[in-house]
């Protein structure tokens, strides 16, 4: 009996814990989970003067598991947004490599757009030989500067020997035109020396400048002449020697290229100038040689030939003449050298 009654007992405590300790659903939130627990709450569950209120559908807050579909859709979002992430990344890394080479780009350039700031051998003087060729002038020498970037002094010389002028047709049969001689060669030589001042108004290779200087044109002609000496019964015909040099100076206003390239020690520099040489004054020195031994004999009165006179005008009138009135164009074709 004794032991029957310990067994009831016993299923009495079991069966008042499981009722006491029931298993709560847990998407009740825990205020209202601790409600219903007598244990927790056994004022509420066990006073009769209060009335007790359990939790309904309409006020009670649901909290209801997520679907698969809602979890899919979560994680698809997620992944949008690092995609998203990554592609931005990856858009500002190529806009900064394309700052970078752009940069880079305007570096280049503006080393290669300022390489008239590298200070030269003599600061910001930079000065150097170059050589050219022209028209008119020839063969060249010069010794070229450039200071600060905009100013440029300059000192040339120009020489050749001996051109022959009858290459031109036109010319021989221009010259003789007259019965009384007859010209057979023609060549002429030139110097000339000049200093010129440069402006180069953007900084650049463009320049306008003007060049103030000294020439020399010296003829050497040959020929056949028939002189009228008085006394004498027919005309004398000698050969002849004819040297006239025309001396002046001038000014040339003109513009130009002096382009440079930064090397490792000084710039390479090509250039062109053009333009038009204004005579200033002219001198004359003529002189004609009768080598006719025969002639020799009656040279005083030769000299006072009518025909001795008109072949003196003929080169030294006609050249200086024209020297005179018309501009000599001038066009150092191409230039270079190395400026240091």
């Amino acid at each position: 009996m004794k032991s029957s009654l310990k067994i009831f007992i016993f299923i009495f405590f079991i069966s008042y814990s499981l009722k006491s300790f029931s298993q709560v659903d847990p998407t009740i939130p825990l205020q209202q989970r601790n409600l219903q627990n007598n244990l927790v709450n056994p004022v509420i569950n066990e006073n009769p003067f209060i009335e007790q209120k359990f939790p309904t559908q309409n006020n009670q807050k649901i909290f209801k598991k997520p679907s698969q579909k809602t979890i899919n859709s979560n994680i698809k979002d997620e992944n949008n947004k690092n995609e998203n992430i990554k592609e931005d990344e990856i858009s500002d890394e190529e806009s900064n490599n394309k700052e970078e080479k752009k940069a880079d780009k305007d570096d280049k350039n503006s080393e290669k757009k300022d390489a008239d700031n590298d200070e030269g051998l003599f600061g910001s003087i930079r000065i150097g030989p170059m050589v050219g060729f022209g028209i008119i002038n020839g063969p060249n020498i010069s010794i070229e500067s450039k200071l600060w970037r905009y100013i440029g002094l300059s000192a040339s010389y120009s020489y050749f020997n001996e051109f022959d002028l009858f290459r031109s047709k036109q010319l021989k049969s221009m010259l003789n035109s007259s019965q009384d001689f007859q010209f057979d060669t023609l060549k002429l030589s030139y110097w000339q020396y000049e200093g010129k001042l440069s402006i180069f108004p953007f900084g650049g290779s463009f320049f306008i400048g003007a060049a103030y200087g000294k020439r020399q044109f010296f003829f050497k002609s040959t020929g056949n002449i028939n002189l009228t000496v008085a006394n004498f019964p027919q005309r004398l015909n000698t050969p002849f020697v004819d040297t006239l040099a025309i001396n002046s100076t001038y000014w040339t206003p003109q513009i130009g290229l002096l382009a440079t390239w930064s090397g490792s020690f000084g710039w390479f520099a090509i250039g062109t100038e053009i333009g038009a040489q204004l005579t200033l004054d002219v001198s004359v020195e003529n002189n004609i040689n009768l080598t006719d031994p025969t002639v020799q004999q009656y040279i005083s009165y030769a000299v006072q030939s009518p025909e001795y006179a008109s072949l003196n005008d003929q080169l030294r009138k006609t050249i200086t003449e024209n020297l005179k009135a018309y501009p000599i164009i001038y066009w150092n074709i191409l230039k270079i050298g190395w400026i240091f």
